[in-house]
């Protein structure tokens, strides 16, 4: 069994999803690492970074990417989903800023069965110099004991 295979079901469709779109839209993947899976105990995480070659494509693959996510997420029956949309942010690695977020969005999905708890990240982000091109971040935190299923 590999890795992906011991992940729920909608996620195993939407890492399909997400990494049909990158390889039709990036055939070599030059640009675009592929999809990176991490396994700590019963908990993992799926993450992708994708780096437009035009500078004006990061926004088209970014609302594509979304689209993807949206549909799939509100289509989910089994559990229920908080959504947010980010207009502006910063990433700060160990108090300093390293990235700015030019927006994003982010979801929280709780699924009933199993009881299992998923956050999603979409980000449009680029370095702190205003001339720096744009990269799109997709992370993925799957958490299979979560604490909001205790009774």
């Amino acid at each position: 069994m590999t890795e992906r295979e011991t992940l729920p079901p909608i996620l195993i469709e939407i890492s399909n999803l997400l990494e049909s779109y990158l390889g039709k839209k990036f055939p070599t993947r030059t640009r675009t690492l592929p999809l990176k899976q991490r396994n700590r105990g019963i908990n993992s995480i799926l993450t992708w970074n994708i780096y437009p070659e035009n500078p004006r494509e990061a926004k088209e693959i970014f609302n594509s990417i979304q689209n993807i996510l949206n549909q799939k997420l509100e289509d989910y029956e089994d559990g229920e989903l908080l959504q947010y949309e980010i207009s502006k942010g910063r990433i700060l690695d160990s108090g300093s800023e390293a990235f700015i977020i030019s927006r994003g969005f982010s979801w929280d999905l709780y699924i009933y069965q199993p009881e299992i708890f998923v956050y999603f990240r979409l980000l449009l982000e680029r370095g702190l110099e205003m001339d720096t091109a744009e990269w799109i971040s997709v992370d993925i935190d799957l958490i299979k004991q979560s604490a909001w299923f205790i009774d």
